[in-house]
């Protein structure tokens, strides 16, 4: 991800240009197209992301293209509430749970005259204390969420820069068990928010309030998660015995099996 061009089905993309006196909603889009068209990033379609302003939330509606999304694909919501929803209680019965927050996300459209579903971890995006989410299916990053072994893996190559949350269950659960690893993490680290939150078999978020942020943060994630996997420069994917981190992980994996 060092390089600002992408490879994408023959189609070339480079991070776009943003002007001063562009809109936040603006913005998000270019982001959001720039991750959505590379392969690399959203696996068939997946991925969301979101801006914030004021007391509005945008959030990429659910269904709505990263690649191609512009202003109408996205999903204004009330961030008060959201607020109200991010402090339920999660409650026992999980298809309760689920139903109640359903609706709870679909009163809390501004517009919802417009008939958009919003995605389902939009409370996610509304705790995190940056304007803009990013929230991306990385290939690299799920090598390591989906291995047994990725957490000690993703903390020793990502430090105190990252946040590992483990597989629970998406919307509500996830959104309130990442909202206390971010309280402890700051308790820990005297910061507010981590350059990333890689999440056990699901991906990677990242934020910032600007986009060269959002980008910063995004390239140094998947720079030291390839560098620590001896990937790069192998040429054939992730077939075959890698080195490093990853190789490790891939001998663990073969004991495992056999």
């Amino acid at each position: 991800m060092g390089n600002d061009k992408q490879e994408n089905m023959g189609v070339k993309m480079e991070w776009p240009t943003f002007e001063v006196s562009e809109k936040p909603i603006d913005v998000i889009c270019k982001i959001s197209r720039f991750y959505g068209s590379d392969v690399e990033f959203v696996i068939a379609g997946g991925g969301n992301t979101s801006v914030k302003v004021g007391d509005r939330l945008w959030v990429k509606g659910s269904g709505v293209a990263l690649a191609t999304i512009g202003e109408k694909g996205f999903v204004e919501m009330d961030r008060g509430a959201l607020e109200r929803i991010l402090n339920t209680e999660a409650g026992g019965d999980r298809e309760k749970r689920e139903e109640k927050f359903k609706a709870d996300v679909m009163a809390a459209r501004v517009r919802p005259e417009r008939g958009q579903r919003a995605s389902v971890e939009v409370v996610l995006h509304h705790l995190m204390p940056r304007r803009y989410v990013v929230h991306t299916h990385s290939t690299v990053v799920n090598m390591f969420t989906c291995c047994e072994g990725g957490e000690g893996l993703v903390r020793e190559l990502l430090g105190e820069g990252a946040i590992w949350v483990a597989d629970v269950d998406p919307g509500l659960v996830l959104a309130q068990t990442i909202r206390e690893a971010i309280k402890e993490y700051a308790k820990k680290t005297g910061k507010d928010c981590p350059r990333a939150i890689v999440m056990q078999n699901h991906g990677l978020l990242v934020c910032g309030d600007t986009a060269e942020e959002v980008k910063g943060n995004t390239d140094w994630v998947i720079g030291r998660l390839t560098e620590g996997s001896g990937v790069r420069g192998q040429g054939s994917g992730f077939g075959g015995q890698g080195s490093g981190a990853f190789g490790e992980v891939q001998r663990m994996e073969g004991a495992r099996v056999r």
